[in-house]
């Protein structure tokens, strides 16, 4: 009876192990929220002490730690751009561009700073020409935000958003899957604005003014912001994706679970076995 007892209980053993093993391999991963305001980087509203400031590298890998780096070319895209920050704080800002400032005078919360595609260019040696005087650049160019894991995108924040087709093209969105391939594109026009995609949270429009732009994009593993003239950028919304993590265990790990506890299952079995037997 104790062997028969304990047969019941190794294979319950066995079970009960694998079922364990399956259940961690499924379990849906809670996805952490990040906004990317370039004086910070929240993550589930948690400021994580990651300030940055401009160098004569430019703004590139200082967030690469939360997973994402940043790059420029131009509108072409077949040269490479600097980005810096500048600051649009009204009472401190760095000066050159009244139109990137923010306050209360234009009803808008202060930005502090924000993303810009540097208009200098870069030296030779591949440093930022004038990079402590930060200036956007008047012809625009494409701002990409690349992602180590697969994200869901949810807002972009724009700041001096003055061109809606002037230049024959708008600020644009366009998101890519981790094979490079482009998932969609999204226009900030007058469709974005009377249909609630992008939403004006300033007292102004034309410069100065502050907008909100819906994202709805999954998995992604790059965003590119094309901005046809001047203009920046002062916050990214995003998500860890949920396809990221459908398996925290990989199945072959699964089904080594289930074989090793029926392993060693039998075999605690044939020793319980030997051992009542000798006793007997």
């Amino acid at each position: 009876m104790n062997s028969l007892k304990q047969i019941a209980f190794g294979r319950a053993t066995a079970i009960a192990g694998g079922a364990f093993l399956t259940a961690l391999a499924i379990a849906p991963v809670q996805a952490a929220t990040y906004h990317l305001d370039f004086d910070d980087i929240f993550i589930d509203g948690v400021a994580q002490g990651s300030s940055a400031s401009n160098s004569k590298y430019g703004i590139s890998n200082q967030w690469a730690n939360w997973g994402v780096t940043l790059s420029a070319t131009n509108k072409a895209g077949t040269s490479r751009e600097p980005l810096l920050l500048f600051d649009s704080n009204d009472k401190t800002y760095t000066g050159g561009d009244n139109d990137l400032m923010s306050g209360s005078k234009w009803g808008t919360a202060i930005q502090n700073n924000v993303l810009i595609i540097h208009e200098d260019g870069f030296k030779s040696n591949g440093e930022v020409k004038n990079w402590q005087d930060p200036d956007d650049e008047s012809n625009g160019g494409i701002i990409s935000f690349n992602f180590a894991e697969l994200v869901d995108l949810s807002q972009i924040s724009l700041l001096d958003v003055d061109d809606f087709g002037s230049r024959g093209q708008y600020i644009s969105f366009s998101a890519y899957d981790q094979d490079g391939n482009q998932m969609g594109i999204t226009q900030f026009d007058q469709n974005a604005l009377s249909g609630g995609t992008a939403t004006r949270i300033s007292k102004v429009s034309g410069n100065n003014s502050l907008y909100d732009f819906a994202l709805d994009y999954r998995s992604v593993a790059r965003l590119d912001v094309l901005y046809p003239g001047s203009g920046a950028i002062s916050g990214l919304k995003w998500s860890t994706s949920t396809h990221n993590s459908s398996q925290d265990i990989p199945e072959p790990m699964t089904t080594a679970g289930f074989f090793l506890l029926g392993l060693l299952g039998v075999q605690g079995l044939k020793r319980r076995a030997i051992s009542d037997g000798a006793s007997q």
